[in-house]
């Protein structure tokens, strides 16, 4: 894997229960790459957990993680070996990460240690609030990620956003307040719509600060850019499947012409669509679908660890769904607990389902997806889908009322045309009944 992002992380577990052992060679010049990958791999529900006596290989269930930190001086993509500076390393497969390389500015050289799982030189016993303050500049689930790793570290994180809520392109609206505010009780600050104007330094030119687009001024002891640095690969840039900083992938991220190169991230255009403009993707396998691939009922399933929130997503659900869906959302009053589903306008068939608090068997919302199943059968049967928790015997059955109530108005604004047209067309069948009498009367 060349680059760490979080498309990266979802690719290699979507690959997990394909293979009994996965060994992934990183190559990723951060000198934070653990700290980065142990964050992305936190959102999964995983964990990236130091190999005893092994210096820089990790472990995260049955992938192994070894971090490389030379420089890439070539990839031979015929014989499928990678030479660097240290020697070179063959591969059975190679993913390509075309995401902005987080970057991260701290006043305190030993936070960067490669060491700081092992050691935890994060926990930081100041009392002063300069040394415990970190701001993120960013808006996606890396931040997110970011901000959640380093609360474990006691540290006290600032998300800067240049939009007006997190992760807009990723999460519905509804749940990234949900977000927000559980967020915002652990101590994870924000401030929207605004960004870093100016790093303040000391007479060392230490890092002491930032200076942000309202003026206002930030002590910190540490800043992570999301978006830090821009992707380059210049050891495959004659390659026929690069142009520039864009890969022209299969659907499934298979690189044009080979059988094991993949590229996630963004910047991805899928050959053989019928929009041959930017492709941009969020997660693997979330592209923007081609005809053939519309006409099929595809299943997805993803889980979101935000600390104790789980979100888990079903089927096709994004924040734009389009203008032939309807969504029922519900949310708990406490906001523990939230529902949505996507179901189509036109037949109420489910296309998606996502759920905090919540969890359905994958067994069952495929089924239900794959079967055509309409949203009133699958609200008449999710008693039967949910895995048993807490909330699942106390919400289902308002879930289920609620949805009703919504229902019946879908249902009566759908059927209303239906009846006017049925209107319109028996009042046009007696005008021609009546021309056609007054004509026989004539004649």
């Amino acid at each position: 894997m060349i680059g760490a992002g979080i498309s990266g992380v979802d690719f290699l577990l979507s690959w997990q229960e394909m293979y009994n052992e996965i060994q992934v060679d990183v190559f990723e010049c951060s000198n934070a790459t653990n700290f980065f990958l142990d964050a992305l791999f936190s959102i999964k529900g995983k964990k990236l957990l130091p190999v005893s006596g092994k210096k820089n290989l990790y472990q995260v269930e049955n992938i192994r993680i070894n971090l490389c930190f030379q420089a890439i001086a070539g990839i031979d993509t015929q014989s499928n070996i990678i030479h660097h500076k240290g020697g070179k390393l063959e591969y059975d497969f190679l993913l390509l990460v075309n995401e902005y390389r987080p970057k991260i500015f701290s006043s305190k050289a030993q936070l960067l240690s490669l060491n700081w799982l092992e050691d935890q030189l994060f926990g930081i016993n100041s009392g002063e609030d300069a040394d415990k303050l970190a701001v993120i500049e960013g808006n996606g689930l890396s931040t997110i990620a970011f901000a959640l790793k380093l609360l474990d570290f006691d540290l006290i994180p600032t998300i800067v956003c240049g939009q007006t809520r997190l992760a807009d392109e990723i999460i519905p609206e509804e749940e990234a307040w949900l977000f927000g505010k559980k967020f915002k009780n652990k101590s994870v600050n924000f401030n929207f719509e605004s960004g870093i104007e100016k790093f303040l330094t000391n007479e060392a030119r230490e890092l002491t600060g930032v200076r942000l687009r309202d003026g206002q001024e930030l002590p910190v002891c540490m800043v992570i850019i999301e978006e830090g640095e821009t992707p380059f690969y210049p050891y495959i840039a004659e390659e026929d499947f690069i142009s520039g900083n864009t890969f022209k992938t299969k659907i499934d991220h298979c690189v044009q012409d080979y059988q094991n190169i993949y590229a996630v991230g963004e910047n991805i255009k899928v050959i053989g669509q019928e929009d041959e403009g930017k492709q941009k993707t969020i997660f693997p396998f979330l592209l923007e679908r081609s005809n053939v691939i519309q006409k099929q009922k595809h299943f997805d399933f993803k889980q979101y660890v935000f600390h104790e929130l789980f979100w888990n997503t079903y089927g096709d659900i994004t924040p734009d769904c389009g203008n032939d869906t309807q969504i029922f959302y519900w949310e708990h009053p406490g906001g523990d607990v939230s529902f949505r589903m996507h179901y189509s306008k036109e037949n109420f068939s489910i296309m998606g389902v996502a759920c905090l608090g919540i969890c359905f068997k994958k067994a069952f919302i495929s089924n239900a997806i794959e079967a055509n199943w309409k949203a009133d059968h699958l609200i008449d049967q999710m008693a039967d889908g949910l895995i048993n928790n807490k909330y699942s015997k106390a919400y289902s059955p308002l879930i289920k009322k609620s949805f009703g109530v919504e229902f019946r108005k879908v249902v009566k604004n759908k059927r209303s045309p239906f009846f006017k047209r049925i209107i319109k067309k028996f009042f046009a069948l007696l005008v021609i009944i009546v021309i056609l009498g007054k004509h026989t009367l004539l004649l």
